[in-house]
């Protein structure tokens, strides 16, 4: 199954995808005397654009300090690690919490406390504005090792225009409301049942209640929260997928296309589906062929530019014994190899204050860590889609981040190669489950903290 949002996440999350020639990961001493700090930086117009304006306003407080933009096509991560083995990796290194570990049992960042521990106007941030979530995802064993500028929350988009042409010739017993936080597991697929049909009568289904966003970490993992079970064990050495409460997640989760027929098939259209022929789940909803959807606040900007012919908005996800959401953020790290990092650590404060925060708002770059920007005007302008910005704040209360294992890429790549099986139906939900139990557990053995 496509994970195309994951990838465009982490472009997001990192602003770039740069392969560093050797050398150029290091500060250097410019012939005007100012320091010079390396922050690799790509993924677009509107990112280039804002760091342009962010390293400006910061270059006007710090004078002494240039931050160099360094734009080179390739592969980050791979790239990352060769350099970080050289010791030739950049001051300044956007990082997603699910890849940290892959660097940091390398020794490849410092640890923030110390700095953060001199800077009174960021402990009074801490004190006073930042969401202490946050920082979860970059803490080992006491320290933190990156710091969060930008938060990644989930929630269920809706097409309102869908829902109003509906409820215009529904009898008044079947009419639908829009989607809300009251709603559970069993109100979201009586609506998405109601809401898939076939818009033209040529036998097909082209327009569906929801849509399987796909099997990656982040999305199964809020599923099976709903259910009561996480994905891991507490200290990361089993898969619980084998679990009941898993296997019934699963079996919800995989129903939605092959039992209530209320998502889009996903091995391909046939007599009753579209799903293969529009693309992925960003594509169909654009498309007004999706009703609802359950996606990152990344979103929001794109469908805000791209989406003209009807309403939309965002509701909270349904719940089921429990409520639970994807949370993620994007931070920045402080290579060891860096001879600045209190230059660099100037940068990143920056990141945090009102000022910093602002301009990456500006540009619709993640969803602010600072608890009065999220609950200003700035963010909650409802002129700016979608309107009800404020529940991704409300979804932020109960999410939770995915697991981060140094190996999370080749566990993902199991997790799916089974799962995928149950999905096109070549297996049960449960075997399959239960099979990728037994991949995943061994290559969690190989996946030290």
């Amino acid at each position: 199954m496509c994970e195309r949002m994951l990838l465009s996440l982490e472009v997001l999350a990192i602003c770039m995808l740069p392969v560093l020639p050797a050398g150029c990961g290091r500060s250097t001493e410019p012939d005007d005397g100012r320091i010079v700090l390396t922050l690799p930086v790509s993924g677009g117009d509107r990112l280039e654009t804002m760091y342009t304006e962010l390293i400006a306003a910061f270059e006007k407080l710090h004078p002494d300090i240039h931050v160099k933009i360094l734009q080179f096509p390739g592969s980050y991560w791979t790239k990352l690690q060769i350099m970080i083995a050289a010791g030739d990796c950049p001051d300044l290194l956007p990082m997603m919490t699910m890849r940290l570990p892959m660097y940091l049992h390398r020794g490849a960042f410092l640890p923030l406390d110390d700095l953060m521990k001199e800077d009174r106007d960021f402990q009074e941030r801490l004190r006073t504005d930042i969401h202490p979530k946050v920082f979860s995802g970059f803490r080992r064993d006491g320290k933190l090792y990156g710091m969060p500028y930008s938060q990644n929350l989930y929630a269920l988009y809706y097409n309102k225009t869908i829902f109003d042409k509906y409820n215009g010739t529904a009898p008044a017993e079947q009419k639908i409301g829009y989607p809300s936080g009251e709603w559970d597991l069993d109100t979201f697929v009586d609506a998405a049942r109601k809401l898939t049909c076939d818009t033209n009568g040529d036998g097909r289904i082209d327009q569906y209640g929801t849509i399987l966003p796909g099997l990656a970490f982040h999305v199964i993992c809020p599923v099976l929260r709903r259910f009561g079970v996480e994905l891991f064990s507490e200290d990361l050495t089993k898969c619980n997928l084998d679990r009941p409460e898993a296997i019934e997640a699963m079996q919800w989760y995989f129903d939605l296309a092959n039992k209530w027929r209320v998502a889009p098939s996903p091995i391909g259209p046939d007599a009753r589906s579209e799903g293969a022929i529009l693309g992925g789940p960003a594509d169909m909803f654009m498309a007004g062929k999706v009703a609802m959807w359950e996606a990152e606040s990344e979103w929001r900007f794109e469908l805000g530019r791209r989406i003209k012919t009807f309403e939309w908005d965002v509701a909270e996800p349904p719940h089921g014994r429990f409520r639970a959401a994807g949370f993620e953020c994007f931070g920045i790290c402080i290579g060891r190899d860096s001879r600045h990092p209190e230059a660099a650590w100037k940068f990143i404060s920056f990141l945090t204050s009102p000022e910093g925060q602002k301009i990456l708002l500006a540009h619709n770059v993640g969803i602010p860590i600072l608890r009065s920007l999220c609950e200003s005007p700035l963010f909650l302008d409802p002129n700016v889609p979608p309107a009800h910005k404020e529940v991704f704040l409300k979804t932020l209360e109960y999410g939770e981040d995915i697991p981060s294992l140094r190996n999370f890429q080749e566990v993902g790549e199991a997790l799916v190669a089974e799962l995928e099986l149950a999905v096109i139906g070549k297996k049960s939900t449960a075997d399959a489950c239960r099979d990728a139990t037994a991949q995943v557990d061994k290559l969690l053995k190989e996946n030290p903290k």
